[in-house]
């Protein structure tokens, strides 16, 4: 199975979820989270509606709370750096949320809003 679809499509099936979030075992905020990774929802660190693909290298486990908060800041301030987001994270990347321009979140269920 590919672990990147490129953007073909915005929603990540379960395995690349895990694949994407092997090494996380809560919410990858940098502030730190402790929801667990099974209640997280398959964030695009580079925004798919910025470029960013759906890829392991490009995903990582937000809580409902924060890939909303990440999608908020993005918006008001339009720079989405690593600051606002994943910086200490462990994930790769300098962008912002893997919601669509409407603010619906990805939850990487293949059944959600975004």
């Amino acid at each position: 199975l590919p672990l990147d679809l490129g953007r073909a499509h915005r929603l990540a099936p379960g395995y690349l979820r895990t694949a994407a979030f092997a090494g996380h075992t809560t919410c990858a905020w940098s502030g730190g989270c402790d929801v667990p990774v099974s209640q997280c929802e398959a964030d695009h660190i580079t925004e798919f509606s910025h470029g960013g693909e759906t890829k392991a290298t490009n995903l990582q486990p937000l809580c409902s709370t924060h890939n909303r908060a990440k999608y908020r800041r993005s918006n008001n301030n339009h720079t989405g750096g690593p600051e606002d987001a994943n910086d200490g994270s462990g994930a790769e990347g300098t962008d912002t949320t893997g919601t669509t321009d409407t603010g619906a979140t990805d939850t990487g269920t293949g059944t959600g809003t975004g």
